[in-house]
């Protein structure tokens, strides 16, 4: 009757260790696939130190027109460089012989997901036009455009009003001032160089799209009612030169989301220096820290827990050595990883950028457990 426990207790505790092999290399191979895709997704789609550099400006914030030549030699349809403060547009902008050849290629011209940031093929390149649309895609990460949608939050808005953009001719100061949820196939923002007219007012106002939102530190003036402003928008003469950002809302299938900036030519960039820093350093979820993160470190340490326990039963033989040096060096590395990485003092979130690296640490511990496991089972 023991004979029979204890064959099927092995066979059970055979099962369980296949389990977990097998269960730790599914996840090893999930956390590599993610790392891989967030390391391409960030530069890719994040500005990156090697391509921010190029920023065409001086330490002191001049245009510096020798840096605008180091652009348009990486590709002669680099027109201008789009900063939003404290987001993660900071972009070169490039414009191509129709508003479908960046969508899927970089400044390099190679092939990309992430595409460019770039301007519709009917505007004039050196934004001369009183309306300058600029097309990017929306990331969920924060990348390209990916923050345009966060302007349908008022107060996310209130922080982000301000921005500038480079030409070869000068330097504009943005201010946003209003949002607009609509289509892809709305012709009075797509197609459009001018919304000066009184017609286009009208017809703009009775079109299927909705005012979002404009910050009262910046109101559309004179305007008490979403269609007054609408038409304000397009008709007052004070807009000498709008520039607005247009991205995909995740949404809808056809949906667009739309903040527009005015643009006022100014002596120097808010943000001097041959760079800002890379704002591929800015991780999604920064600024919190994630729950998933410290149940994988916690996981991970478990891991020593059967190692432990048979060097307390005096049962450890030294082919299993090697397996509790792994799982403890495994297990340093994730609570390293964590610490430096995590603050619980922030808010809480449910991932971050790290959580595949200590998803992936965690399966390796948890594999190198099995394994040695196994080949003590053996010797057994």
């Amino acid at each position: 009757m023991f004979k029979v426990l204890n064959g099927a207790a092995r066979i059970g505790n055979g099962i369980l260790r296949a389990a977990a092999a097998a269960l730790a290399l599914v996840m090893l191979f999930y956390a590599g696939f993610a790392i891989l895709d967030s390391l391409y997704l960030e530069r890719m789609a994040f500005s990156s130190w090697d391509l921010v550099r190029y920023r065409p400006v001086d330490e002191k914030g001049k245009l510096s027109p020798e840096a605008f030549d180091e652009l348009t030699e990486l590709n002669p349809d680099v027109v201008g460089w789009i900063t939003v403060y404290d987001t993660n547009i900071d972009y070169p902008i490039l414009q191509g012989p129709d508003d479908l050849y960046y969508v899927n290629r970089d400044i390099y011209g190679d092939s990309t997901l992430a595409g460019s940031v770039y301007l519709q093929s009917v505007n004039s390149p050196d934004f001369t036009d009183q309306f300058n649309l600029l097309y990017g895609h929306h990331f969920e990460n924060g990348a390209m455009f990916g923050d345009v949608v966060n302007y349908k939050d008022p107060d996310y808005f209130e922080e982000h009003q301000y921005g500038e953009l480079i030409t070869k001719d000068g330097i504009y100061y943005l201010t946003f001032f209003i949002c607009i949820e609509t289509d892809a196939y709305d012709k009075n923002i797509y197609g459009v160089t001018s919304l000066d007219s009184e017609a286009q007012a009208e017809e703009f106002v009775s079109s299927p799209r909705k005012l979002v939102f404009y910050p009262a530190s910046a109101p559309v003036k004179g305007a008490s009612s979403d269609a007054e402003a609408d038409k304000f928008l397009l008709s007052d003469t004070d807009h000498d030169l709008l520039v607005a950002l247009s991205t995909c809302d995740d949404g809808e299938t056809d949906g667009r989301t739309i903040i527009i900036a005015d643009a006022e030519e100014v002596d120097g960039s808010r943000v001097p220096g041959s760079g800002t820093p890379a704002t591929g350093e800015i991780r999604p979820g920064e600024g919190k820290w994630a729950v998933l993160n410290l149940i994988s470190m916690i996981l991970t340490l478990c891991c020593i827990v059967p190692f432990v326990i048979r060097f307390v039963s005096g049962k450890e033989r030294k082919r299993a050595i090697v397996g509790t040096l792994l799982t403890l060096i495994v297990s340093i590395g994730s609570v390293l990883l964590f610490f430096l990485t995590e603050n619980m003092k922030y808010p809480v979130t449910l991932r971050d950028f790290w959580t595949p690296f200590m998803i992936f640490i965690f399966a390796a511990a948890l594999l190198i457990t099995s394994l040695t496991d196994r080949r003590k089972e053996k010797e057994a």
